[in-house]
Parts: structure tokens; sequence; C-alpha cells
């Protein structure tokens, strides 16, 4: 079985992106071995924008991230890349904006990447992941178990059954 590699794009690179990229990574770290999972060798993250390239991930998400246990995210957040990124297998967007923007960034590439929405695996239906960046602790948390919720569910539907 060939191996699998995910990209994580939001606006810039600094909350949804790099929360989803650390919770993937985890995840996949303490998948048990032999599992489907281990077939995701590679998880980045990106934005779509160039406001925030070099910086390192809002305060709120790594505390949100904290919280639950997961050790700090070494990130510098960069923008979509249109001759690497565009190998992925798997391409997650956050909203409609990020959607449009990556479709745009693709068109020519000939990239085969599967490019989807990650809250089209949210098992409560809320296809868009909200953008807590400059929102209360509750708002990086709501995220959180958002990306969290989403994310088991992609594992379960594509790696699991």
């Amino acid at each position: 079985m060939a191996n699998i590699s995910v990209l994580m794009v939001c606006h810039g690179n600094i909350c949804r992106s790099t929360m989803a990229q650390q919770l993937l990574t985890q995840m996949v770290l303490s998948a048990p071995e032999g599992s489907a999972v281990k077939r995701i060798t590679k998880v980045d993250s990106c934005g779509t924008s160039r406001e925030e390239i070099g910086n390192s991930p809002d305060p709120g998400t790594q505390k949100a991230l904290k919280n639950h246990g997961y050790p700090p995210l070494e990130h510098t957040a960069r923008q979509f890349d249109t001759k690497s990124d565009s190998q992925f297998d798997y391409i997650f967007v956050m909203d409609n904006a990020n959607m449009r923007n990556v479709q745009r960034f693709l068109a020519g590439t000939g990239s085969k990447a599967k490019v989807e929405m990650l809250g089209s695996y949210d098992p409560q239906g809320q296809k868009v992941i909200s953008d807590p960046w400059a929102g209360s602790e509750k708002v990086f948390e709501n995220t959180y178990q958002h990306i969290h919720r989403s994310l088991e569910n992609f594992l379960k539907t594509e790696f699991l059954n």
C-alpha cells in the first residue's frame, strides 16, 4: 500500500491549518502498528495568504493544543507552493475562500490531490471550520473540537473501514 500525504490549508497558516496538522500528526503517531492510519507518512500545513509568512502558530492555537496534552507545535507559516503542495494526496481546506484559492493555485498543475473541506467529515454537519483568529480561548476550543471530530471521522471513513 502506498504512503499518503495530507496538507491542511487555511488563510494565514497560524490557526486552523496548524492545529489540524498537529492533531493529525499525533493521531497517526498514536495509531497502533499495522493500522492503515500509519499509511499517512507526511502531514503539513500552509496558508493561501502571504500575510502571516514567517510567523509562528497563534498563541490561541498553542494553548488549545496544550490544554489537550499536545506538544508545542514547531511551525513557520508559509504560503501554498504550487510546485510542491500540488503533490499531496489530500488537501484539506477550512472554508469556501480557501477552497477557491486552492483550486486557483492548482489550475494547470495536473495535481491529482483530493481537495476537500475538512469539515465535510464533521459528523455534526458543520462543513466550514470558522477562523478563531483574535477570538477567545472558548473560540479556539470550539475550533479544536470541530477539527478533532472531523479528523477522527476522516480516519474512520478513509482508513478504518
